[in-house]
């Protein structure tokens, strides 16, 4: 009888080893861990995570989980756990498991990869914009109204995608980062040149020798800004002053400036600390009919030869055509609301070709503007500045004067937003562009709100040879 008992303890201790090893455990993805047999090697369970699991033993696993080589696998992490060193390395793991657990969406893993792909569509969707802003804006009537609009609407999206992200799919904010740069700097005009780092915020009081602040602002009329004339000439101290929509009592007071050189061409003035030796402007009698239906057309340049001590150099005072013309009862003359003045002596039948005409004029301007103006500037220094009504991202610009450069663009810093419209336009229409083979700029800046709807535009040039 003992025998006997003996015996089938034995066997019972015999098989319960065959049965611990046929057993082991399964790490799944998320940290999980699954208990299976020899028996079902092969099959494809689901954790309780919800990702699938391929039981194979000892090697990794179809679902990205690891075999963990039977119960010795945890004896061996119990014993690790005894020691210091182990239980450290115990807690570094258990973090790494669930960083990776949340980075996965692994608790809603369907909602962690539709907001992946959400936010990787929005950066496909804000580089597209960026291309078509470029390319397409003046051509097409969308693109066009968001390069004259409010571009920072292409930032309402992350106000919803980026706490999602955070939620459920954390990884995904790589290209929500990555979109929010794009739609920041070329789609919104972010710069943030070394040269506007090293100037400072505001323009310095004293202008470097032999160098050539500039200053250019549509005045509006001018009844106001004559008021803060002394005070901005005082806090930026330019060199040279020029002015559109330059109205009579605001040219009455230059002219009064007799230590200034003091000149007037419709509604341009200019006002330089040295003599102005040649004048000529550009022909115009083409525009001049055609401004008469109301599409546009009322370009006015004008080019000075002025004698700087570090040798002359021609400047050029222009005021093209708005945009407004051609968006007018699509966007209203604020921006937002629909404009009914209508437009005097246009047929019916070309109300709807507005935007196109008045895009096709505008274009025509800058082509013959921007020849008139720069074609001596391989052998002459020369520097435009004015109200171009248009943006640097505008593909009208981009065509006809991308050969100069914008004293903002390489030494300003910030959006330098020049033209505000309501409580929610801003954009940066009015420029300080110079030849790169005759002058390097050292700084620019837009100034502060002087009695206009546009805002000054300072810039610091200097002669390279």
């Amino acid at each position: 009888m003992e025998v006997g008992l003996a015996g089938y303890v034995l066997s019972a201790i015999r098989d319960q080893k065959k049965r611990d090893m046929a057993t082991f455990s399964i790490r799944c993805s998320c940290g999980r861990e699954l208990h299976s047999e020899d028996a079902h090697i092969g099959r494809t369970v689901r954790c309780i995570c919800g990702q699938p699991v391929t039981i194979v033993r000892g090697t990794e696993s179809t679902a990205g989980s690891r075999s963990s080589g039977g119960r010795s696998e945890v004896r061996s992490e119990a014993r690790a756990e005894s020691r210091p060193e182990g239980r450290a390395e115990v807690r570094r793991e258990t973090r790494r498991r669930t960083m990776r657990s949340r980075g996965s969406g692994s608790r809603f893993p369907r909602l962690a990869r539709v907001v992946t792909w959400t936010c990787w569509g929005w950066l496909a969707a804000t580089v597209a914009i960026w291309i078509g802003l470029y390319t397409l804006s003046e051509r097409t009537l969308p693109f066009t109204m968001l390069l004259y609009g409010p571009r920072w609407v292409v930032l309402l999206p992350l106000a919803i995608l980026v706490p999602v992200a955070l939620i459920f799919a954390w990884r995904a904010l790589l290209p929500l980062a990555l979109s929010a740069v794009i739609a920041a700097v070329p789609i919104m005009g972010f710069r943030l040149s070394p040269a506007g780092l090293m100037a400072g915020r505001t323009p310095p009081l004293q202008v470097a020798p032999n160098g050539l602040r500039i200053l250019s602002l549509n005045a509006q009329g001018g009844g106001v800004v004559q008021q803060h004339l002394d005070e901005m000439m005082a806090a930026y101290t330019p060199s040279v002053m020029a002015f559109q929509e330059c109205g009579r009592e605001l040219g009455q007071n230059l002219a009064k400036r007799a230590e200034w050189h003091f000149e007037q061409f419709h509604n341009l003035c200019l006002l330089s600390r040295w003599p102005v030796t040649q004048r000529d402007s550009m022909p115009r009698a083409a525009f001049a009919r055609i401004s008469d239906l109301g599409y546009g057309g009322a370009a006015i340049v004008i080019r000075y030869t002025i004698a700087h001590p570090a040798g002359p150099f021609e400047l050029v005072n222009l005021h093209l055509e708005t945009a407004r013309k051609g968006l007018e009862g699509i966007l209203g003359d604020q921006g937002l609301l629909r404009d009914d003045t209508g437009l005097p002596n246009v047929p019916a039948s070309l109300e709807t070709d507005r935007f196109a005409i008045n895009a096709d004029i505008r274009l025509r301007e800058s082509e013959r503007a921007s020849y008139w103006s720069a074609r001596h500037a391989n052998t002459t220094p020369i520097v435009v500045v004015g109200d171009f009504n248009m943006p640097v991202e505008s593909s009208i610009f981009r065509a006809y004067w991308s050969a100069l450069s914008s004293a903002f663009d390489a030494g300003g810093r910030g959006f330098g937003f020049t033209k505000h419209e309501g409580r929610w336009l801003r954009i940066r229409i009015d420029h300080v562009l110079f030849a790169p083979q005759w002058f390097e700029t050292s700084g620019a800046w837009v100034g502060n709100d002087v009695g206009s709807d546009h805002r000054p535009v300072i810039a610091d040039l200097t002669r390279k040879r």
